[in-house]
C-alpha cells in the first residue's frame, strides 16, 4: 500500500535552493566580471530600449543570444531596475528543473510510490551543482530548463506525438535564445537514439525521424526571426560574429577557457557531491532499473559529454544540463526498498577533508583569512552531515539541507573575510557622480563592463589599450580633465595620493584617477598582465 507523502517531503527540497540563494542575496552584491557583465547588457538594453540587439559599453555583444536578458529586462519592467530579480533568476530556474526533473520520474515510473520523484528532487536540489550554481548569474541553469523541457517533449511522444514535438521544438526554440547551439548537444543525443530508447521509436522510426526533423524546422524559427532582426540593425559581421566564432571556432580553438580533454573528467564528479561521497549511491548503480529511462539518461549523458570534451572551451558550469539526468538515474535505484542504508558518515567526513584542506591552504594563499573563514565553514557543514538515521530517504533529505547550508555558510564566511574586493559599489557610486557632472571617462586595459550597470551610465566607458600609447596620449590630450580607472596590481599600485577613489579588487587594487597625475605614465607604457578572474560565457 502507497503511503502518502508529507508536504515536507514533496516539497521541501525547495528550501536546499533558497538557502543558499538568500544567504547570497545578503551578503554580496553582483559579483564582477560575469554578473556584472551580463547586468550591464541588460541595462543598456532597458536604457536604450533596444530590446533586439544586445551591446555591452556602446558595442554589440555577440557573446550569447538576448534570452537571459529578456528576462532580466521583464522583471525590470514589473519591480524597476534592481540588482535582486536577475539574482533570482538562476534561483527561479534551479525550481523548475528540479520541478521538471520530477515530472520526468513521474511520467517513467507511473506505477511506482511516491518515493521515486521525490528522491530524484532531493537528489538534484542538494547536489552541489544546484546549491552553488544557483547563486549565480549565468546562462547555464536558464539552459537546463530549456533542455528538460525539450527532453519531457521526447517522453511524451510516445501518448501525445504532436504536443511532444511542439514542446521538444519550444524547449529548443527557447534554449538556442539563451545559449546556442549548446542546446542541440544536449538534446539531439536522445532525439537521434529514440529507437533506443522509446518504443514508439523503435516500432516506427521514420515517424520518429520525420516528426524530429519537422520539429527542428519548427525550433529554428525564433531564433531565426531574431538573428535577421539583429542583421538588419547590426549587418553581417554581427551574426557571423555570433553564428560562427561563437560557436564553430570554439570547438576547434577556445578564445577562452581553453582546456584539455580530460579536464571534464576531473570537474564533473565533484559537482555530484555529496551524493558521489556516500556509499550508498555506488551500491545501488549496478541494480536494475527501468530500461526505458536508463537509456534515456545513457543517450543525453553520454553523447554530451563526449562531445563537450572534445570542444576546446570548458567550464564545469558547461555540464550543468547533464545532472538532472544523473539524478532521474540514480533516484529510483535510492528509492528501492530493497537498498541495504549506509550511514552517511563517509560524506560528511569527505567534506570535513575538503575544510581542513582549505584551511591548510591557507599558509600559501594570500587571501589566508578568507581560506581558513571557507575551511572552518565546510569543517562545520560536514559535522552537520553526521547525524544518525536508520530512514534512507531521511538521509538523503539530511544530506541535501546540509550542503545547502554548506554553501550558506562558505558564501557568508568568504564575502565577509574579502570584505569590498568583490563588491564595485563604491568605486560606481564615484564613477556615477563624475558622469552625472559630465566628466570623460577612460578605463585602462580591457573593460567588461563592471560599472555600467551599478554606476547606471548612459554613456560608454572609454577603453584604452595600454599597448595603444598613441591613443592613450590622444585621449588624455582631449580630455585634459578626465578620469581613468586603473586596475593595477603589485609593484603597479598606485600611489593613493593621486587617486580621486580606491579600493581593493580581486587581487589588486581599482584606482580612479585624474589625467594629470604624475604617476599616469608608468601605467600607460607597462603591459601588465593584471587581468581578472572570470568564470566565462
Amino acid at each position: 500500500m502507497k503511503s502518502t507523502p508529507t508536504s515536507f517531503e514533496r516539497h521541501g527540497w525547495m528550501l536546499a535552493c533558497l538557502i543558499p540563494v538568500v544567504s547570497a542575496l545578503l551578503v554580496r552584491g553582483p559579483m564582477p566580471i560575469d554578473e556584472t557583465r551580463y547586468l550591464s547588457v541588460a541595462w543598456e538594453m532597458w536604457s536604450k530600449r533596444d530590446f533586439i540587439l544586445p551591446a555591452l559599453n556602446g558595442m554589440a555583444y555577440t557573446h550569447k543570444p538576448p534570452l537571459l536578458f529578456w528576462l532580466i529586462n521583464l522583471g525590470w519592467g514589473l519591480f524597476g531596475v534592481n540588482a535582486w530579480w536577475p539574482r533570482l533568476i538562476p534561483l527561479m530556474a534551479a525550481i523548475a528543473s528540479v520541478w521538471l526533473v520530477r515530472h520526468l520520474a513521474v511520467r517513467l515510473f507511473p506505477k511506482s510510490e511516491h518515493l521515486v520523484p521525490e528522491t530524484v528532487a532531493w537528489l538534484l536540489a542538494g547536489s552541489l551543482a544546484w546549491t552553488l550554481f544557483s547563486t549565480i548569474l549565468l546562462f547555464d541553469l536558464v539552459l537546463t530548463v530549456c533542455v528538460l523541457v525539450a527532453i519531457v517533449g521526447l517522453v511524451r511522444v510516445e501518448d501525445a506525438p504532436v504536443k511532444g514535438w511542439l514542446l521538444f521544438a519550444g524547449g529548443i526554440a527557447a534554449g538556442l535564445l539563451t545559449k546556442g547551439p549548446a542546446t542541440l548537444v544536449f538534446t539531439l543525443g536522445p532525439a537521434l537514439f529514440g529507437p533506443y530508447w522509446s518504443r514508439s521509436a523503435k516500432e516506427r522510426p521514420w515517424r520518429w525521424y520525420g516528426g524530429l526533423v519537422a520539429a527542428l524546422i519548427v525550433a529554428l524559427g525564433a531564433p531565426g526571426l531574431w538573428v535577421s532582426l539583429a542583421y538588419e540593425e547590426a549587418g553581417r559581421a554581427f551574426v557571423h560574429t555570433i553564428l560562427w566564432d561563437q560557436s564553430a571556432t570554439r570547438v576547434v580553438h577556445s578564445f577562452a577557457h581553453a582546456r584539455p580533454w580530460w579536464f571534464y573528467l576531473a570537474v564533473f564528479p565533484p559537482l555530484l557531491l555529496p551524493w558521489l561521497a556516500w556509499p550508498t549511491m555506488w551500491r545501488v548503480l549496478r541494480l536494475p532499473n527501468q530500461r526505458c529511462a536508463d537509456r534515456l539518461v545513457l543517450s543525453t549523458v553520454i553523447p554530451s559529454f563526449v562531445v563537450f570534451s572534445l570542444i576546446s572551451g570548458k567550464q564545469p558550469h558547461y555540464l550543468l544540463s547533464l545532472v538532472p539526468m544523473v539524478a532521474l538515474g540514480l533516484g529510483p535505484r535510492l528509492a528501492r526498498a530493497d537498498v541495504a542504508f549506509v550511514s552517511t558518515r563517509a560524506p560528511a567526513f569527505v567534506f570535513i577533508a575538503i575544510g581542513v584542506a582549505f584551511a591548510l591552504f591557507s599558509d600559501w594563499n594570500h587571501r589566508h583569512v578568507a581560506a581558513l573563514s571557507v575551511g572552518a565553514a565546510i569543517v562545520f557543514g560536514g559535522g552537520m552531515m553526521l547525524r544518525r538515521s536508520d530512514d534512507r530517504h531521511a538521509a538523503i533529505r539530511h544530506l541535501a539541507l546540509s550542503n545547502a547550508a554548506t554553501i550558506a555558510m562558505v558564501t557568508i564566511a568568504f564575502f565577509a573575510s574579502v570584505g569590498e574586493t568583490y563588491e564595485l559599489t563604491g568605486t560606481a557610486a564615484e564613477v556615477r557622480r563624475l558622469d552625472e557632472q559630465r566628466v570623460p571617462i577612460a578605463w585602462l586595459g580591457a573593460y567588461s563592463g563592471q560599472l555600467n550597470f551599478l554606476a547606471r551610465l548612459q554613456e560608454p566607458v572609454t577603453e584604452l589599450e595600454p599597448s595603444q600609447p598613441e591613443a592613450i596620449a590622444e585621449w588624455t590630450a582631449t580630455h585634459p580633465e578626465g578620469q581613468i580607472i586603473v586596475y593595477s596590481r603589485g609593484e603597479l599600485a598606485m600611489d593613493p595620493g593621486f587617486a580621486i577613489h580606491r579600493q581593493p579588487y580581486h587581487s589588486g587594487w581599482l584606482s580612479i584617477v585624474p589625467v594629470g597625475a604624475p604617476q599616469l605614465a608608468q601605467y600607460f607604457d607597462s603591459k601588465s598582465d593584471a587581468t581578472e578572474p572570470s568564470l566565462g560565457d
